[in-house]
């Protein structure tokens, strides 16, 4: 190979945390893997606090420390816009990790299983053969003339939003729809210094909860919007977290935390911080072709209730390895093997992810009177906002009954539409559950039809 050339099983483009995943399992799996990212290697930006749900950290089948030593913290209050009340999860089964030391183990165990890394790249393009991307052509954007042409079986994109593979290849692009500002979040997370402990501790009171317990905030600003703030038990720290769809009624998530500070003097120095947009939409109901698969944020693989995809990125990640594995004397970037991994997906996530987005915007259509009466009434019960937590589907248990029992006798109209969305919900399970498992244009085109008027056409029309 002359330099800057290279012959791989498998490029992975986007080295956050779905990208790096997806490239140290498949190096492992015995893959020749190369992985670009646009910025500096060695220097993730990622320098805030996520949440996933323990198992799917075990399920991701990562074994690093930040993975081994993630724990728990505190329990969950769920209030409304006025702050009456509060709805109390029984358990927490979300664990934090710092999001730039995930990346950063995640990206020295790769350079050491020996995936070949190439940093500060911007992609220029494909060539085809026929509809199928076989030849990356990129360059070094701190190099001159180093030019990179980099030939697969497989490309992953891992970009994001950005979708910088996506939108390159036509097969994709045309069933990819460009993700609206209904169907993104502005979310942004900070810990910061507390400066005033005692005043911290009557704001806690005030809204009765203690330290290290999560205040979730709904519908601050209106139809889908929160702020999450948690004190340490020491009273020196507060986390931060806020986020808001950028439509009509929201507020961006930075504007939230901005407002917060500005109205409670307590609240000191940022230690540590960031954020930016996230997909809150179901997955794409296609996110691979042949030679191109699509992973974490590039696939909107993302709990759209909490616009969490950390987690999801992760499990991704094995699934697709699993697949190329399972048919390793195959063509690794052949539609059959690829389509194993979106049928996987599509089943077990994807369906948790889409009943959630109808949930999602139908919560994102009440304005703030109509969030409190929910909550004031009970929903969503503990029950289910724990399966919420955990990202899953859950069910109706007899606290979800009994709160719309009260529901019931307050608002009868309300009752009824969450029953429709109910019935939509159970419709999208059995939809998910009969995903085409052999690949079809027609019958995916038509499933995911389907999917889209079950979940996107407003509730009571």
């Amino acid at each position: 190979m002359t330099p800057g050339e290279g012959r791989y099983d498998v490029v992975v483009v986007g080295a956050g945390p779905a990208g790096t995943a997806a490239a140290l399992q498949m190096r492992l799996a015995g893959f020749r893997v190369a992985i670009l990212e646009r910025e500096p290697f060695d220097e993730p930006e990622h320098d805030w606090y996520v949440g996933v749900p323990r198992r799917m950290l075990q399920e991701s089948r990562l074994d690093l420390p930040e993975i081994r030593d993630a724990r728990s913290v505190g329990t969950f209050v769920i209030q409304g816009p006025s702050g009456r009340g509060g709805i109390r999860p029984h358990r927490n089964p979300v664990c934090e990790l710092h999001l730039g030391e995930l990346v950063a183990s995640l990206r020295r165990r790769l350079q050491k299983a020996g995936v070949d890394c190439f940093d500060r790249v911007a992609v220029d393009g494909f060539a085809f053969e026929g509809d199928r991307p076989v030849r990356l052509y990129a360059h070094r954007t701190n190099r001159a003339r180093s030019v990179l042409s980099l030939s697969a079986s497989l490309f992953v994109d891992a970009t994001g939003l950005s979708a910088v593979l996506r939108r390159r290849v036509p097969q994709l692009a045309a069933r990819c729809a460009v993700v609206g500002p209904d169907d993104l979040c502005s979310a942004f997370q900070e810990v910061r210094e507390i400066s005033d402990p005692q005043a911290a501790d009557r704001f806690l009171r005030s809204r009765g909860v203690g330290p290290e317990e999560h205040l979730a905030w709904t519908g601050l600003a209106g139809g889908y919007s929160t702020l999450t703030i948690r004190v340490s038990p020491r009273k020196d720290r507060v986390w931060l977290l806020a986020g808001a769809a950028l439509d009509a009624q929201g507020m961006p998530g930075r504007e939230m935390l901005v407002r917060f500070r500005r109205d409670h003097s307590w609240v000191g120095g940022r230690i540590s911080g960031g954020g930016g947009l996230i997909p809150i939409r179901r997955p794409y109901g296609t996110f691979v072709c042949e030679g191109l698969a699509l992973i974490g944020n590039a696939a909107c693989q993302v709990f759209p209730t909490h616009g969490s995809g950390v987690g999801a990125g992760l499990v991704a990640a094995r699934y697709l390895t699993e697949a190329l594995a399972r048919r390793k004397d195959r063509d690794p970037g052949g539609i059959e093997t690829l389509w194993a991994y979106q049928h996987r997906y599509q089943r077990s996530l994807g369906v948790v992810q889409a009943v959630h987005d109808a949930f999602r915007r139908f919560v994102q259509g009440l304005d703030r009177d109509a969030q409190d009466q929910l909550l004031d009434a009970g929903f969503p019960a503990p029950s289910a906002l724990v399966a919420s937590l955990d990202q899953e589907l859950g069910g109706a248990g007899p606290d979800s009954l009994a709160a719309l029992v009260r529901l019931t006798l307050r608002d009868p109209r309300e009752t009824a539409r969450l029953a429709e969305l109910g019935v939509r919900s159970a419709a999208l399970a059995f939809l998910y559950r009969i995903h085409p498992t052999n690949p079809s244009v027609d019958l995916q085109r038509r499933w995911a039809q389907s999917v889209e008027w079950l979940v996107e056409r407003r509730i009571g029309i």
